[in-house]
């Protein structure tokens, strides 16, 4: 109903607050070192990485191997860089989230899991962190999903409206034909 309009757009922009809030209250928690390590490609490190998929067959010690040489290796790069993290560090927070390693995870999301396993964590402790960590990972994926549902749906009334201006029958949002067309 069009009434409800300002509600539900204040409520909307309440939500989106609370979702940037937490974000910032997540990104904050985490060690500097931690999120340098995290989100700093393999070439920027100085390192290659071992293939994590063969984890589970015969090679497992050897990866095993070369991921705590890689990790002792990328805490002394950031650690040069004055952002201090031992290895120990961050195989335990890869082992706390249920990850092999927590290496070459840029792109923020995992980041931000990480912040909020972290917050969920000490808040509700009866869950283990990886849950927090997936949950982090589910809730981002699905804000995101739904803010790319309201864009494309901004896009496409917003392209029925103008080209309702030369077609009238486009300018029908209620119109599966004038909605398939404008998607």
């Amino acid at each position: 109903n069009e009434t409800d309009a300002r509600f539900i757009g204040y409520g909307a922009m309440l939500m989106e607050s609370f979702v940037a809030i937490m974000a910032l209250v997540a990104a904050s928690i985490i060690e500097p070192g931690l999120y340098f390590a995290m989100n700093t490609p393999p070439a920027g490190l100085g390192i290659t990485m071992p293939n994590l998929h063969e984890m589970g067959g015969e090679n497992a010690p050897i990866i095993m191997a070369q991921l705590k040489d890689v990790t002792a290796h990328a805490a002394a790069t950031v650690s040069s860089w004055g952002f201090v993290i031992s290895p120990e560090q961050i195989l335990q927070t890869a082992k706390d989230i249920g990850e092999p390693s927590v290496l070459n995870r840029a792109g923020g999301a995992p980041t931000l899991a990480v912040g909020i396993a972290h917050v969920f964590h000490k808040v509700l402790p009866m869950a283990d962190m990886g849950f927090w960590y997936h949950f982090g990972i589910l809730f981002e994926a699905l804000f995101i999903l739904t803010a790319l549902d309201a864009g494309t749906r901004s896009g496409r009334f917003m392209l029925q409206d103008l080209l309702g201006n030369f077609i009238p029958f486009l300018k029908k949002t209620d119109s599966l034909v004038a909605g398939i067309i404008g998607t």
